[in-house]
């Protein structure tokens, strides 16, 4: 897997080894598939995983010494030397990040936030929860949101608390449906939890709404509620039109399967009216 390859090509590299502790204490956290973790450290991965909200592997984050996120990436095509040069460029974040607030320390008011807001800009406002302190104090200075930071920054908070919602919910349906023997009973549980979900965040989209909602047809279609699967797969390729052939053939399936199980529910009826006396 890429985990693999990054491995083997940059991380294990003298070149590496030799240079990237120079400007980074590294961690390593392991999210293996067939290696069931002690109870304790799959716990704190479940943890670090819905609060940086790691949604591929390998995902490498570059924080300061607070654990604040400034730069996020993966595997990079190259080798060593390469990566080390993304690095180093993905450092220019923090540089910026660092200026901005060394700005706002000397400023006041709504030239405070605004200093502020250009540092969290500097990271993405992907990273705006891990700067917390910081987004409440812009929303504080532009109270009547005529500087369009308060407007801007509820957003950004807003969907920050989606995000990681359905992080959470990720790791939820992980833990209910990894096992084959126990996902058939663990189905309702599964489309119980993402209907809540949808029912707070009637409005997800994007990379979390798009597997959310294939998720959801095939939970329900395992539970033979075909016309259901059918209509979340509709909804499917509303949310991603690039996903309308895969959608497309699950719709035929499931109604070829629905089809199916109407027919043997017709035949059962027939074989119990025959035998009612």
């Amino acid at each position: 897997g890429w985990c693999i390859k990054l491995k083997d090509e940059v991380f294990t590299k003298d070149e590496f080894r030799a240079e990237a502790p120079k400007h980074f204490v590294l961690v390593e956290l392991d999210f293996p598939r067939k290696t069931e973790l002690a109870k304790k450290l799959k716990e704190q991965n479940d943890k670090l995983q819905v609060e940086y909200q790691i949604e591929g592997f390998p995902t490498i984050y570059l924080t300061d010494a607070d654990g604040r996120p400034y730069a996020k990436t993966g595997y990079q095509q190259g080798g060593a030397e390469k990566y080390l040069e993304h690095l180093a460029e993905l450092r220019k974040n923090r540089e910026k990040r660092d200026a901005s607030f060394k700005t706002a320390a000397s400023a006041k008011g709504i030239e405070r936030a605004k200093a502020l807001a250009a540092g969290i800009e500097a990271v993405g406002d992907d990273f705006a929860k891990f700067y917390r302190a910081e987004v409440d104090e812009i929303i504080a200075a532009d109270k009547d949101g005529k500087a369009g930071l308060k407007t801007r920054f509820e957003s950004i908070l807003k969907k920050a608390d989606m995000k990681k919602d359905v992080q959470a919910a990720f790791v939820q349906l992980g833990d209910l449906l990894k096992d084959r023997a126990t996902a058939k009973p663990n189905m309702g549980k599964a489309e119980t939890l993402i209907r809540k979900l949808f029912e707070k965040y009637p409005d997800v989209d994007g990379q979390e709404g798009v597997m959310l909602t294939a998720y959801m047809s095939n939970i329900l279609a395992e539970q033979e509620k075909y016309t259901e699967a059918i209509a979340w797969l509709v909804k499917l390729k509303k949310l991603n039109p690039r996903a309308a052939g895969y959608a497309d053939k699950m719709i035929k399936d499931f109604e070829k399967k629905a089809e199916k199980a109407k027919e043997g529910q017709k035949k059962g009826e027939a074989t119990g009216a025959g035998t009612d006396k």
